[in-house]
């Protein structure tokens, strides 16, 4: 039988091909916009790794293992540091990887039950909310969600640049 936690697993590796796959010959022009209002594929790669601040990642960590009870959600951050913005798009792959791999060890050693139960206040300053949220709601949301429609944001700077 699959568990949550099976289909959060193979969405990380789903998400891994995709994310090699829209990567994959745009080092190029990895900082093209197509207006000056657009993100270019810098900006789209590092406001998914570091939202929420220190990655979904670092933040599921803490929120399983207890050490977190509330975290901040800026919305429309690139994130970009001037390190960032020096790195070419091997260091920007290797960031990636180490995002998706230590949030698939994470979740690898966690329960169905974990996931579902573990909870922390998130405080989203966009919206001027404060809202309870599950280590579920987190993967499901800020990561699979989030993630699925920034990779659909390169999938269409690809298309603009013809390279699809």
């Amino acid at each position: 039988m699959t568990t949550q936690r099976d289909s959060y697993l193979e969405e990380i590796k789903a998400i891994r091909s995709e994310t090699d796959r829209l990567l994959d010959g745009i080092d190029y022009c990895f900082d093209w916009k197509p207006s000056d209002a657009d993100w270019s594929g810098r900006e789209v790669m590092y406001h998914m790794l570091d939202t929420p601040a220190g990655g979904i990642h670092s933040v599921l960590r803490g929120i399983l293992g207890g050490g977190i009870q509330e975290y901040t959600i800026t919305a429309d951050l690139t994130n970009l540091t001037p390190e960032r913005q020096e790195r070419d798009i091997a260091g920007v792959r290797d960031d990636v990887e180490a995002v998706l791999t230590d949030l698939e060890q994470l979740l690898a050693s966690a329960t169905d039950a974990q996931i579902a139960g573990a909870k922390a206040t998130a405080h989203l300053i966009s919206r001027g909310e404060t809202a309870e949220r599950t280590a579920q709601e987190m993967v499901e949301g800020i990561f699979i969600r989030h993630w699925r429609q920034h990779l659909a944001q390169l999938a269409e700077l690809r298309e603009s640049l013809g390279l699809d």
